[in-house]
């Protein structure tokens, strides 16, 4: 754990010691390929064209690896849509799921049908947090939104993860999601850096969503966002602790003080565990012990029992949302498990849904 943590401290250039910056210089020469790939790849789905949906079409992606705030987004935006009464679906690509390669209907809008290792965890967490809106897990957008209108007659998909298929898939208005703290990582391109393409691409947003808005300096950011991306609205949120809830079917809610002066065994298979611990740190228990694991990663019955050892010395077992859908609802913990469930508030949050919504009107005519 400590190599995978000294990793990512390389490629979010937040580790700058002597070997960090060489590994980095190595990496550069696998960047230029990727980069070489990417711009291949670009040619090649221009020449083909892009593929039409027969619905309007709202991605929310990213210009960095993980942990940019993308599924909350996506989540916030369905609920507000469904609230609205627009008919809308989530089309995602579901990753860590057992077969990628196949279409899976998460949930019909009522019911939810497939579980974390057929249909990924992110659609999973999608489907419980947004009833009465249907989610598919497929690697192939332009058949997934096929499905949502045909199936679902949904007018809006919201494409998770979609900013990179932008030349295979047309779509009406595209969100890039920023995480604001840490923007653009180490400002190298994959396996370098963070980034899976350069910063520059901003200028394709519609909207460019700063996530984290309160741990970094979001207003030089923004002035950057503008130049890179001047057409773009510039959007913030943060999140903000919400509730624990205990795991199991009642999920009894617990404020979050509860952790105050306790001693808390924590673990998350996320892409920032370190946001995951931080947040719980700020809500002052007298101890936190994190064990993280890959993001997407599928607990085995082992590491769950690894969790318990932990928890001889604790007070409670926490865990994130995300993680929560893939632990088997009979497994026992030796103390109880909180999940932290967090409330992404959006800045001026009126401005930016009614910039969504116009597009949709002005869509319809």
């Amino acid at each position: 754990m400590k190599s995978r943590a000294w990793l990512a401290g390389v490629l979010n250039g937040k580790v700058n010691t002597p070997a960090a910056v060489c590994a980095r210089v190595l990496l550069s020469a696998l960047s230029l390929l990727y980069f070489a790939g990417l711009k291949a790849g670009k040619l090649a789905r221009k020449i083909a064209g892009a593929k039409t949906a027969p619905c309007f079409v709202i991605s929310v992606g990213n210009i960095t690896l993980g942990g940019t705030g993308k599924t909350p987004l996506v989540i916030k935006i369905a609920s507000k849509l469904a609230e609205n009464g627009v008919p809308c679906a989530v089309v995602t690509r579901g990753y860590g799921r057992t077969n990628p390669a196949l279409q899976v209907i998460v949930s019909d809008g009522r019911n939810i049908l497939a579980g974390a290792s057929e249909g990924g965890d992110e659609p999973l967490l999608i489907a419980e947090k947004t009833r009465g809106v249907p989610v598919i897990a497929d690697s192939d957008r332009h058949r997934g939104c096929l499905t949502a209108s045909g199936k679902f007659n949904a007018k809006v998909v919201i494409l998770d993860d979609g900013f990179q298929s932008r030349y295979k898939l047309d779509r009406e208005l595209d969100i890039v999601a920023l995480d604001a703290s840490n923007p653009f990582g180490s400002g190298f391109i994959f396996p370098a850096g963070t980034l899976r393409e350069p910063a520059s691409s901003l200028k394709e947003a519609d909207i460019v969503f700063l996530s984290k808005s309160n741990q970094g300096d979001s207003a030089a950011l923004e002035k950057i966002i503008k130049a890179l991306a001047p057409g773009a609205l510039v959007a913030r949120g943060a999140f903000m602790p919400a509730v624990f809830y205990e795991f199991g079917a009642e999920r009894k809610r617990v404020a979050p003080e509860a952790l105050k002066g306790r001693h808390a065994a924590a673990f998350c298979a996320i892409a920032e565990p370190r946001s995951f611990y931080k947040t719980l740190v700020d809500l002052s228990p007298q101890k936190v012990e994190l064990i993280d694991f890959p993001d997407h990663h599928r607990y085995t019955e082992a590491e769950m029992n690894r969790v318990n050892e932990k928890l001889a010395c604790a007070d409670y077992a926490v865990t994130t949302e995300k993680d929560a859908v893939k632990i088997p609802k009979d497994f026992q913990f030796a103390k109880p498990l909180l999940v932290l469930e967090m409330e992404l508030v959006i800045a001026e949050s009126g401005e930016f849904f009614g910039r969504i919504m116009q597009e949709i009107n002005d869509a319809r005519g």
